[in-house]
């Protein structure tokens, strides 16, 4: 209880003059604390809603935001000015707080006999654009029988992107040559950019040093024992353990360390928020770099972008609506309805907000593969609401959400022009009146990195669209397609009697899978991939949707991502 609250108590039997000079206050402050009682309990109503919100923010954070980034956060979630003092104030009332760590474990053990590299960064960690500048570090990951694992770092000092990284359970210069070669993959090319480290064992061996020159990276290193002049990546590093690790010593066990990591190293590229980029993430810094703005989005309050109308009204008081809007190249009434329509505005970028976060859901559950059709059918159906595809498709386009689109560019049917062909029994009726009688199958490829494929071969139920077997392997041989045909017989029991479909690739016209099927083998027109109907479609493509952890090459199985049997 306050003072104040102490004289409001016993005014009654003491009075309020005595009281006030008894608690060394003053009568006007007294008398202004009891007429601003009304206003003082508004505020702890907004207040106490304040706090439920920064509670949601740091936990979405994982616990790790401070005040500066909910701030941030609050502040573009609901375009409303919040003053960190006010957030950092609320924050110390309800207990919440970012997490910090120190760095406890060595990673940078020197080689005296190493050649080094001069440093060219100099302690100046900016660079004017993307793609310059890299430096790049070790960090342990403790795990909880007292062994290690280790994050080797590769990070963009213009938009702090951590461009490559790598994780392994020991210190070999493997692992940041594997960092290199992932930022590589990220960027490109890395020519003629400078990669600046310390001085540890790893970075000055000779197989770096060997990827840095076939790369046409420049390498600089820090002074030996001197973090300060790796200070950037040494600050990545105990961030990245502080949001993760959240005051614990260690992981219970390294496939957990290693799903943390992925999970947090992700987050920090695509959406944890950076003050040195303005609490932006990385990607979204870089795509501002590269963004091109529309006529309206012309003039700047702040570091924010605004468009003609918005400086109107900013300016009208000093230099006039009439004026402005004659500089400007827009017309009065345009500027006034703008101005009168500013309440639905913003209930439509409200309504809009809400729908994105539904889109970015679906988007997600489909393995980011779904498009505008699709998202706004499963919309319809789970709110009952209609909702306009082209809607839809505009949030999406704002928010960067697309779906997944690949075109055939691999020749995976190769025919044997001296192998017996089947008749077509389909006829390009891709219908059945029940399960297990008619079946369609193929062969696509998985695009790899280095240029090597794996493919797989499916076999598909034309009444259910289930797929009932498929294989994967390194290979295209006929046992790929005979260990889908295997796969389907224990998923269905038997397939006796029913149509199997195919093209006249060598794998289907082989004795071995002619053995197999036996006389209820069906064939297309060669090079007709509409002969082939859902088979040569996909529903959908396993090269346009990652289906996630793939089986080794040359295995097979029966199962399928939905239980029930249904369409596309």
């Amino acid at each position: 209880m306050n003072r104040f609250q102490c004289v409001a108590d016993l005014q009654r039997r003491h009075g309020v003059k005595r009281l006030c000079s008894i608690l060394g206050v003053s009568r006007s402050s007294f008398y202004y604390w009891r007429r601003t009682a009304a206003d003082r309990a508004a505020r702890q109503v907004a207040d106490a809603r304040l706090a439920a919100r920064i509670r949601a923010v740091h936990q979405e954070s994982d616990g790790t935001y401070g005040a500066p980034r909910i701030t941030a956060e609050l502040r573009e979630e609901n375009g409303v000015a919040v003053n960190h003092k006010r957030v950092a104030r609320i924050m110390r009332a309800s207990g919440i707080e970012g997490i910090r760590l120190r760095r406890r474990h060595r990673t940078t053990v020197s080689d005296p006999a190493a050649a080094k590299a001069p440093d060219l960064i100099g302690r100046d960690f900016t660079a004017d654009r993307p793609n310059t500048k890299y430096v790049g570090d070790i960090t342990y990951l403790p795990i909880e029988d007292g062994k290690f694992c280790y994050l080797a770092t590769v990070i963009d000092l213009a938009s702090r992107r951590l461009a490559g990284w790598a994780i392994a359970d020991h210190m070999r210069a493997d692992l940041v040559t594997d960092a290199l070669t992932a930022a590589i993959r990220t960027r490109g090319s890395l020519a003629g950019s400078i990669m600046h480290t310390d001085h540890g064992a790893q970075y000055t061996s000779k197989i770096f040093a060997e990827a840095c020159r076939s790369a046409g990276v420049r390498r600089s290193m820090s002074a030996v024992g001197s973090s300060a002049d790796n200070a950037l990546a040494e600050s990545f590093n105990a961030t990245f353990k502080r949001e993760t690790l959240q005051g614990r010593k260690s992981w219970p066990t390294e496939r957990e360390a290693r799903l943390n990591a992925f999970r947090w190293l992700h987050r920090y590229n695509t959406r944890r928020r950076h003050s040195r980029l303005g609490q932006r993430s990385p990607i979204a810094f870089e795509n501002a770099l590269h963004r091109t703005p529309t006529t309206l989005q012309v003039f700047r309050r702040g570091d924010a972008l605004v468009n003609r109308f918005q400086c109107v009204a900013d300016l009208q008081r000093r230099h006039g609506v009439k004026r402005l809007c004659s500089i400007l190249g827009v017309s009065r009434s345009s500027f006034y309805y703008w101005r009168r329509t500013a309440a639905d505005r913003a209930a439509r970028q409200v309504a809009d907000a809400r729908l994105a976060s539904r889109i970015r859901a679906v988007h997600q559950e489909s393995d980011g593969t779904y498009g505008a059709p699709r998202i706004t059918a499963e919309l319809r159906e789970e709110n009952g609401v209609a909702v306009n595809h082209k809607r839809v498709a505009r949030i999406m386009r704002a928010s960067g959400i697309e779906g997944i689109r690949l075109r055939r560019r691999h020749r995976t049917t190769v025919p044997d022009l001296a192998a017996a062909k089947a008749p077509d029994l389909i006829g390009r009726d891709f219908t059945a009146g029940q399960p297990n009688t008619k079946y369609v199958g193929d062969i696509t490829y998985l695009p790899i990195e280095d240029g090597k494929f794996c493919y797989l071969a499916t076999v598909i139920d034309l009444a259910s669209r289930r797929l009932a077997g498929w294989a994967i392997a390194d290979h295209m041989r006929a046992d790929l397609v005979t260990d889908a045909l295997t796969a389907a017989i224990r998923t269905r029991g038997s397939l006796a009697g029913s149509i199997m479909h195919t093209d006249h690739g060598a794998q289907y016209t082989s004795k071995i899978f002619a053995d197999q099927v036996g006389r209820s083998r069906s064939g297309d027109q060669p090079g007709d991939a509409a002969e082939l109907g859902p088979g040569s479609r996909g529903e959908p493509s396993p090269r346009a949707a990652d289906t996630g952890t793939r089986p080794a090459a040359g295995t097979a199985g029966g199962g399928e991502r939905r239980l029930a049997e249904e369409g596309p």
